[in-house]
């Protein structure tokens, strides 16, 4: 137990190189794109499995719980099970099938090592405030009219803003030195970001995750102080950002969406989508339609009329939701079998210190 906690990633720094570099391109999933190296494998795979080949002498003698591995199983096995009678787009539900056992069978196990260290969790933290900095950074320049990368866009940075939240406000609340500083970097770039992404998930959900970092972790006077400094930081930073009109004109467009929701096709698109996943998943019932985004969106939905505005046709639109894929997906069997896996990992969870 003593070895664990004095382990340190630091001694170890190929190992360190390729577990910083998996976090990050997990985290930012176009980095994957630009810099694959083999065709329709991940660099993260590459990564995590020759971070297994090098794994450091203190995170073998971690045993790992049979229970936790084995929770997933059901799932996994719901799952393989249809991928012989999917009817629709069957290659694509091999791929995605054959991804999830590499995630479990690679990236879960390691993840249990390295988030039982102090070290592999803080070397989590700051891998994830980074991948933000990258990603912002690159997203701010295409606002200026230059892009770096086709594959960045308001819906690629919706993952990651919702994820590194929390991540960036708690380096900023309970970190010091270089390491606050990389995150107060990456909170800055991630507010200017969805500002000017116009993203609605990304707007409210940084909203809430924000203040109640806020509320539950500060007092008023210094949610007043620090939040009066963000804002001055913001105000100031955004004189350094050259922003091309038809991203503003973009942007206006999607706030104006919000304010006028009742008109917007989208919100009743997602409603749609609901009646289109229930008709999946009556007609699949047991196993489902098969596991996969692209697999569930080539089956062809429906035309839904809505009162007082018009028809909206979900046709082979994606369902827009992980509840509603995993619903339609995976039928009955897969929704016990995936409940049964995220209640157990619950607790786990609470064994993680935050600070």
């Amino acid at each position: 137990m003593n070895d664990i906690h004095k382990f340190r990633l630091s001694k170890y720094p190929l190992f360190t190189l390729l577990i910083s570099y998996h976090w990050i391109e997990v985290i930012n999933p176009f980095i994957s794109h630009a810099f694959q190296i083999l065709p329709k494998i991940n660099n993260a795979h590459i990564a995590i499995i020759l971070a297994w080949i090098f794994l450091p002498i203190q995170l073998k003698n971690i045993s790992l719980p049979k229970s936790k591995i084995a929770i997933i199983l059901p799932f996994l096995i719901i799952i393989s099970i249809k991928v012989p009678y999917v009817e629709v787009r069957q290659m694509n539900t091999l791929i995605t099938v054959a991804s999830e056992w590499i995630y479990f069978l690679f990236y879960y196990p390691l993840y249990i090592k390295l988030l039982s260290t102090r070290s592999g969790r803080e070397n989590f933290f700051l891998s994830a405030s980074i991948s933000t900095i990258i990603a912002c950074t690159i997203y701010l320049i295409s606002l200026g009219g230059i892009r770096l990368f086709e594959f960045i866009s308001s819906n690629i940075l919706s993952q990651l803003m919702c994820f590194s939240v929390p991540i960036a406000a708690r380096g900023v609340i309970f970190k010091s030195g270089s390491v606050k500083y990389i995150n107060i970097l990456a909170l800055l770039l991630i507010i200017f970001s969805v500002i000017f992404s116009g993203g609605r998930s990304m707007l409210l959900v940084s909203i809430v995750q924000i203040s109640f970092f806020s509320i539950y972790f500060l007092s008023f006077q210094k949610v007043i102080k620090q939040a009066s400094l963000f804002f001055l930081l913001l105000f100031s930073f955004s004189f350094f950002i050259n922003v091309d009109e038809s991203q503003i004109d973009f942007r206006n467009k999607k706030y104006n969406r919000i304010i006028n929701w009742k008109d917007d096709g989208s919100i009743w698109l997602r409603i749609a989508l609901y009646s289109k996943a229930n008709d999946i998943f009556l007609n699949n019932f047991l196993l489902g339609a098969g596991w996969g985004p692209r697999t569930l969106s080539g089956h062809y939905g429906e035309e839904i009329e809505f009162t007082n505005f018009r028809s909206v046709n979900t046709g082979t639109k994606g369902l827009h939701s992980t509840a509603l894929r995993i619903i339609s997906g995976t039928g009955l069997l897969g929704i016990i079998s995936f409940l049964f896996f995220f209640i157990k990992n619950l607790r786990y969870f609470y064994q993680i210190k935050f600070r």
